[in-house]
């Protein structure tokens, strides 16, 4: 897979929507490596698997298991 350069340049927040910027000078989800997708795919699994199950739990303070969930995510 091709590696895209990033930006010499950084552009903070929304900034690329009020000044004036070249297409290259912004990341885009079409700028995404496998490892990026890979790393969100991992994150979206961990929060279906093991934070939607527990939202309930945890807005009742039944914090055991948010302290089990996040040291799952270590």
């Amino acid at each position: 897979m091709a590696t895209t350069a990033i930006p010499a340049t950084r552009i903070s927040g929304g900034s690329f929507l009020l000044e004036e910027r070249k297409g290259d000078e912004v990341f885009t989800p079409e700028d995404f490596t496998e490892q990026h997708l890979l790393i969100g795919q991992t994150a979206e699994e961990f929060a279906v698997n093991e934070i939607v199950p527990n939202i309930e739990r945890w807005s009742t303070r039944i914090f055991l298991s948010l302290a089990i969930c996040l040291k799952k995510a270590v």
